[in-house]
Parts: C-alpha cells; structure tokens; sequence
C-alpha cells in the first residue's frame, strides 16, 4: 500500500504526468464515460472531466480513495465523478466506458494483478474497440554491470568473521529482483526487445520475454537491466529506460548468482518469464553465457529462491491438509456469533472477554481486537 506522500512524489513526476495529461485530452472525447483502475486520489479523473468526459468511474481499492470527492470537488467536477473503493474485478457498472485510463504498473508492466484486471475489465466494463491509455507497452533489457547493487548484496568482507559462512543468505539476497536506477553507462551492450505488450488485445498479454546479446569485447555482467517503452496514445509516451529523463518508475534489474566474465565473440541469453501466484508473481529468469570456445553455461533463478520461510504456510495452504483448532479460532468463532447486527462493537467486547478472559488483558484489547477483525471481514473482497 501507498501513503500519501507516496502519490504526491509520483503526481510530481514530469515525465509521467506530463505524457499522460497529454494522452488524456487527446483521447477522451466530449461525453465520453471514461473508466479510471488505479484512481488513487483522483488526479487523472479530474483531467477527464476537463477533456470532456461525462461521468468518469474511479476505481481503488486503497485508502487514499477517500480523498477523491474532496480533489474531485476542489477542481468543481465533483458531481461527474464517482469513487469505487473496490478492486476493479469486484465492480459493476451501470454503463460501460468508452476510454479506460490506468497505470497499474511499476518498474515493468507486469505487476501484482494488473494483466487479469485488464482483462476483466475487457470482458465486463467497456464497450467494444473502447479507447485505452496507454496503448501498448515494449519491453527491454540488457546486460549490465552493477557495482552499487552488487555492493548492497554482497557480503562486503573477502572472508567472514571466525569463517562462518553466511552463503544461504547471500544465495537468498541474490534471488531477489528489485527497482533500481541503473546509469547508461553501466548498460554492456545494445538493449534487445523482450516482450511487447498490446492493450487492444488484453487476452494475449504475453507472460514471457527473449533475448540475447553477442560481445565484442570483454565485460563482467552483474545481471540485468529491464524498462519499458509506454505508448500512451497516437505520438504520445514515454521511456523510463536508462540515460532518459528519471521517471517514477526508475528500471528493474535481475542479477546473475555470480558475475559472469564476457570476451570477444560470447554470447548471452536471457529469458524471463512472470507466474501469477495469488496476487502477485513468481519471476524466473534464465540465462545462457555460450563462450566462443563453445563451451556453455546455464543458470536458472526465481524469487522463490529469495523468499524467506521454512515451507509451512505452503503446508498449510494444501487443499489436502487439516487445520487443527486452536484457541484463536474459538475466539474468532465466539466473535463470528456475536456480530449479530444487534450488538454493539463495545458490547460485542465486554461479551467476547467473558468468554475467553485469558485471551485479552483489558476490555480495551478486546476492542480493538472486535473493531479491526470485523472490518477487515467485512472489506475482504474474496467474499461477494
């Protein structure tokens, strides 16, 4: 989740707004009803109205939504805008648009659910051949040097103390991509296409990217740098790849487990593949150094190799396996009974501390534990 002064640093980023201002009043047209995923507060509804949009619905399931009637009414369109605190999947519309606006993305444009949002919102909520923004996103990569990065995540002395080995952590850092800002010069050859993504055709987003790279000369490869190209509107985007002005975004950069040494005439491959798990990705990329010699190495990493547990929530997870009862589901079962619609939160408190006196230490535990449990059931959107 974003706070507040997260949406202010990306309401001031140039490059971004800038460009999607400009799509927006290219493409929405005078009575236009214009569907916005990703509202926040409202900042790209407010432009809709001003293109001309009759009604813009502005979806978001966080917090920060509850600001939009106040933007929405300082800017005087409040009464042409309507809120959804939802995910877009769980929303109904009276009418289907005619332009949806998003930007669900983050340093790459896979990110968390958008694809399936898209695509529902395809199927549910607009009409046919609806106007988008963006259009089209390209993907690209390349192989890099990362010093700083490399610095971060490495263990910084030549031998660790007492020579105890810590390779299980670094082997779980260095299965771990992050956002990064990468300097042009640390790119060690010409960026290659990975994917490209059509928006007019949300039903075959692709999930995988290829690429591969022959070296002229020597270099140390640290892993490698991604962006994307954004096509907003006919004429109109932008690029948060390296050397461009910065953007919000900044790059993604996946590393290699150890540097790899290039030298005249190798070649390197790389494919990368995204895997919805629940609401988020597994990432997987795969990379090839074929030497000039002809001799070959693979290796293969994911973010599973970087996610830190002992399986056990995986065990549990199981469709097979058994919950045993605990006292926590006697208490949850207690409070599921209570919450009749008569009860008040406080007499809900004192009832539910009579009956399990030794699972709070004050009646204002229990409350606090009443009010947050019941609201978080009753925003939970996996229940229609």
């Amino acid at each position: 989740m974003y706070g507040p002064e997260d949406y202010l640093v990306m309401l001031s980023d140039d490059v971004r707004v800038t460009a999607y201002l400009r799509a927006i009043a290219a493409v929405v047209r005078p009575g236009d009803v214009v569907l916005e995923l990703g509202t926040g507060p409202g900042f790209f509804a407010v432009a809709a109205c001003r293109a001309g949009a009759e009604r813009v619905y502005a979806v978001e399931p966080d917090d920060i939504v509850s600001v939009g009637p106040a933007v929405a009414a300082a800017n005087g369109c409040a009464d042409r805008i309507t809120f959804i605190r939802k995910t877009s999947q769980r929303v109904t519309l009276p009418v289907r648009a005619h332009v949806l606006i998003e930007d669900m993305r983050g340093a790459l444009p896979i990110l968390n659910t958008r694809f399936a949002a898209l695509v529902d919102a395809d199927s549910r909520l607009l009409v046919p051949r609806a106007r988008r923004i963006p259009q089209a996103d390209t993907l690209w990569a390349a192989p890099c040097r990362a010093p700083e990065i490399r610095r971060r995540t490495h263990f910084p002395r030549d031998e660790p103390f007492e020579r105890i080995s810590v390779d299980p952590l670094s082997a779980l850092i260095r299965g771990v991509w992050g956002k990064s800002r990468i300097p042009a010069a640390d790119l060690l050859a010409a960026p290659r296409q990975c994917a490209r993504f059509d928006y007019t055709q949300p039903g075959t987003l692709p999930l995988c990217g290829d690429a591969e790279w022959d070296f002229g000369g020597p270099a140390s490869v640290d892993g490698w740098c991604l962006w994307f190209d954004t096509e907003l509107a006919d004429g109109i985007g932008f690029s948060n790849a390296p050397g461009k002005p910065e953007a919000v975004y900044a790059q993604a950069y996946f590393p290699l487990k150890q540097s790899v040494t290039v030298a005249s005439g190798s070649r390197m491959t790389l494919r990368i593949c995204a895997v919805q798990s629940g609401d988020e990705h597994v990432w997987v990329w795969d990379a090839t150094h074929i030497a000039a010699s002809g001799e070959t190495y693979a290796e293969r990493q994911s973010t599973l190799a970087g996610a830190i547990g002992d399986g056990e929530a995986l065990r549990h997870s199981a469709p097979d396996a058994v919950a045993s009862p605990s006292g926590a589901h006697t208490v949850y079962a207690t409070l599921l009974r209570l919450t009749d619609g008569a009860r008040t939160n406080a007499s809900i408190a004192r009832e539910i501390r009579s009956v399990h006196p030794a699972a709070f230490a004050s009646e204002r535990e229990a409350l606090a534990f009443v009010t947050s449990r019941l609201f978080a059931i009753g925003a939970d959107e996996t229940i229609q």
